[in-house]
């Protein structure tokens, strides 16, 4: 079984869909994972050092949306490994949106199915520093 660990894909598929092409998933992305034998992935919702909580949302709903139109498994807990289907986890890479009421946005990423999170990429946050943090 081959499983990537981190594709930025929910990066990829948000910013083609701001640019008006809400398919990218469904017609890039998973037929090249199926073409080369891959059994799942970890769709990564990157965020920088500029991203508001609403980007957040906003990407990670876009995201998960077209994982759920799509025919693959949405991993949500261990049992879901168990699928013959093609598996997608969502994961957050970088958490720079979340600056206040930290229990409350880690559980809506939770409610809408992220299972995996940086808790910062470079940045600094309510969470974490990074590099660039002071």
């Amino acid at each position: 079984m081959w499983f990537d660990l981190h594709a930025d894909i929910g990066y990829d598929i948000y910013k083609e869909h701001l640019l008006g092409n809400d398919n990218r998933f469904q017609e890039y992305h998973l037929p090249r994972l199926l073409k080369d034998n891959v059994s799942g992935v970890c769709v990564a919702c990157f965020f920088g050092d500029y991203e508001s909580w609403e980007v957040m949302q906003d990407c990670v709903l876009f995201a998960r949306n077209q994982i759920l139109n799509s025919d693959v498994q949405f991993v949500l807990s261990k049992e879901d490994l168990n699928s013959d289907k093609f598996k997608v986890i969502l994961t957050i890479e970088g958490m720079y949106g979340i600056q206040d009421d930290v229990a409350n946005k880690i559980q809506w990423l939770y409610d809408q199915g992220v299972r995996i999170g940086s808790l910062c990429w470079n940045e600094e946050n309510a969470l974490a520093t990074g590099v660039r943090g002071t």
